[in-house]
């Protein structure tokens, strides 16, 4: 075990294949849609094979790195880091740095945000592919998601149990009023609106707030967005789903480092650091069930820790290159040696590396493996059903 210190929608109705005899009795068949086709064509999933996603909001490389490795105080990133590939980012401007999306160097609406951060690593594109440019473009995604589906999506079509544990604007949470504590409004999510628009109303995804399933997750679930009690509550969230098993695939975003940045500022400062600290702390037990599963069960661990976006010492995240330094861990339980990271190394590489740990096939995107190979050879993606735009 690890320790730690201190709508309404149009029928779509399933094109027939076309066929082909090609002689000999030998007749080729192509599909050009419907869902059974495609069930029956995709591999069965291989469940000793499990993932776990750590994304960590507004957590700077580069200082990572200082706590991790110069104060010592993440022992449980570090280790994840020594023991498997990672970008080790020693300051802001080292070349080996992790780099978030590149949309705001070549457009100047584009800023370093949460939304189109986590979008591009749900997708594994350029936010520019989905239109999201900042935390105010999350519905945006609705118009691109039978182009660019994200990675629970793609796991979920070939029969893993997915879950996701974040807030907004990843997934839809509520605003609360700390005394007395009730909602008074609603922040949508991105990965909310991969389910599509609201019939009734268009600026909210097809999700309730408190819906646990959704079509692109198994499991969902989204706290009210007070930093310290929320990543507590996912944190709890996702020790239960990893003890009962009942997911392959867990994804959790932990908030407190970005609340402390935007706070306090993104810098070596205590409230910062501190908040690595302590979020760290909750890595180290996730981990710790993750590798008492490895011994009972037998089963094989990607583990994956990134970050949507860094920040200033001013508090803010926004255009400054500065800001696009993040961490990228990926390793593998039990531990085997994996590849060096191949350079530029970004968030998006988690779509590919994720979908190639389960042979699972998709599109081209942005995102390259790291640290792993494919189990076979690479396979041009599965057909899929367009699904209509809810008016």
């Amino acid at each position: 075990m690890w320790s730690h210190r201190g709508q309404t929608r149009r029928k779509i109705f399933p094109t027939p294949p076309i066929r082909w005899v090609l002689g000999a009795g030998l007749t080729l068949s192509i599909a050009c849609g419907g869902d059974e086709t495609q069930k029956s064509a995709q591999p069965a999933p291989d469940t000793n094979r499990r993932a776990l996603v750590v994304g960590i909001d507004g957590l700077a490389g580069h200082l990572l790195h200082q706590r991790a490795f110069v104060d010592e105080d993440a022992p449980a990133l570090r280790k994840l880091a020594e023991n498997g590939a990672s970008a080790r980012c020693k300051t802001p401007e080292d070349a080996d740095c992790a780099l978030a999306h590149d949309a705001p160097n070549h457009h100047p609406a584009y800023v370093w945000q949460s939304a189109p951060g986590w979008i591009s690593v749900f997708t594994g594109v350029d936010p520019r592919k989905l239109g999201v440019a900042s935390n105010d473009d999350v519905a945006r995604y609705a118009e691109a998601r039978t182009r660019y589906p994200s990675f629970p999506m793609l796991l979920q079509r070939q029969g893993l149990r997915v879950a996701a544990g974040a807030v907004s604007p990843t997934l839809s949470a509520p605003i609360v009023r700390l005394i007395p504590g009730i909602s008074i409004g609603f922040k949508p999510g991105v990965l909310d609106f991969e389910n599509g628009l609201d019939p009734d109303n268009p600026d909210r995804p097809n999700v309730d707030l408190n819906q646990s399933k959704t079509l692109n997750l198994t499991h969902r679930f989204s706290s009210d967005k007070v930093f310290d009690r929320q990543d507590d509550a996912l944190s709890s969230w996702a020790s239960k789903l990893l003890t009962t098993g009942d997911a392959e695939v867990v994804v959790v975003i932990f908030d407190l480092v970005d609340g402390a940045g935007h706070d306090h500022g993104f810098g070596d400062n205590h409230a910062y650091m501190e908040a690595i600290t302590r979020v760290d702390a909750r890595i180290a037990e996730l981990i710790g069930i993750v590798e008492s599963r490895v011994q009972k069960h037998g089963e094989q661990w990607l583990v994956i820790v990134t970050s949507d976006h860094g920040g200033g010492a001013d508090g803010g995240h926004w255009q400054d290159p500065l800001h696009q330094r993040i961490p990228f861990i990926v390793t593998v339980m039990p531990h085997r040696n994996l590849a060096p990271l191949t350079q530029p190394t970004t968030h998006m590489d988690t779509f590919s590396t994720i979908l190639a740990w389960f042979d699972t096939p998709h599109h081209p995107v942005d995102g390259k493996v790291q640290g792993i190979a494919p189990n076979r050879p690479s396979k041009p993606a599965l057909p899929h059903r367009s699904v209509p735009r809810v008016q």
